[in-house]
């Protein structure tokens, strides 16, 4: 039975050290989003590693008392006994079950969407191809990414999650459509967004029992689109204005269809009117910030990691004393 209490230690701490650095996030937001929207991203994906990352058990079984001995660094101080066996033994397959279904939940979703993309044409028209390699070559993005037209989709969209490809819909743009449109994916590919989008949702099936990590999800796609728009205008500043980016967004959104639903397993150019509402106010308050400003930037994501990590430290000790007392 010890390797199943060392699991539910692991749960239990990864509970506790993901929820409070999600606290510190909520707090920390406004002032990042202040200095830049990206910056509330970067420490978002931050909070999704302590969720994932057993950080706070590994530093319990280094240093908490007992657990580091001279004959096994990894003998843990404690056994099952008496009636918390069938206590525990419930409790876990309550948990386990709700787990499967988020999971099984989850893998339908995404089996959903991985059929309506499998009917896919690669891109072979000239114009469309020179002008992925130019914005491609422009991010400095090295790695091989492939492009397709798909019928089974209404806005263009990154796919994959450690091989990524963009899925045009079946549609004729323009040069400057073009342009905005693989900037925004490669910029998604650049950094590794679907991957979070899968890790959030792993995080939101292992969490189940949390309410803030069901959030983690929406969050993330929220806030990879609003980073993602600041590194798209960025690098086109001497291309388009970011008043001509959502312009161009906004003539795209309106081809598509009133019926369509937002999708938030893959990276989408657009999702709704609402969202890309905020998007937008996000962007104007990243353009009236003050220029200059990387110092307190830093030092204020600076912060947030060490209050984070200093937290987690603290609620690591405590999740393992609940753990002893318990067993």
């Amino acid at each position: 039975m010890n390797l199943i209490s060392q699991i539910f230690l692991i749960i239990l701490i990864a509970c506790f050290t993901g929820t409070v650095s999600l606290g510190f996030w909520r707090v920390f937001q406004p002032l990042l989003l202040k200095q830049d929207p990206r910056l509330v991203y970067a420490t978002l994906r931050f909070v999704c590693m302590m969720y994932i990352v057993p950080f706070g058990y590994l530093i319990v079984r280094l240093t908490w008392r007992g657990y580091l001995r001279t004959e096994s660094i990894w003998k843990p101080n404690f056994e099952m006994a008496g009636d918390m066996d069938l206590v525990f033994g419930i409790a876990g397959i309550i948990w386990l079950v709700f787990l499967i279904k988020n999971v099984a939940d989850s893998m339908v979703e995404f089996i959903r969407w991985k059929r309506l993309c499998r009917y896919r044409i690669p891109v072979a028209d000239e114009q469309v191809c020179a002008e992925f390699l130019k914005v491609k070559n422009m991010l400095h993005i090295h790695r091989k990414i492939g492009i397709y037209y798909s019928s089974s989709i209404q806005s263009p969209m990154v796919t994959g999650v450690f091989q990524y490809n963009i899925l045009l819909p079946k549609d004729h743009y323009s040069r400057e459509e073009l342009t905005v449109i693989f900037c925004h994916e490669l910029v998604h590919c650049k950094y590794n967004d679907p991957f979070f989008k899968i890790c959030s949702i792993y995080i939101g099936a292992m969490q189940h029992m949390t309410s803030g990590a069901k959030h983690i999800l929406p969050w993330i796609n929220e806030w990879s689109e609003c980073a993602c728009d600041v590194s798209a205008v960025c690098a086109l500043r001497d291309v388009v204005t970011p008043r001509r980016y959502f312009e161009v967004i906004v003539d795209l959104m309106e081809r598509m269809p009133e019926n369509s639903k937002p999708d938030y397993i893959f990276s989408t150019l657009y999702e709704s009117q609402q969202s890309l509402g905020r998007r937008i106010e996000y962007m104007k308050k990243y353009v009236k910030a003050k220029r200059g400003a990387k110092i307190s930037a830093f030092v204020l994501s600076f912060l947030f990691v060490v209050t984070s990590m200093t937290t987690t430290y603290a609620a690591s000790y405590g999740a393992a004393g609940v753990h002893d007392e318990l067993y």
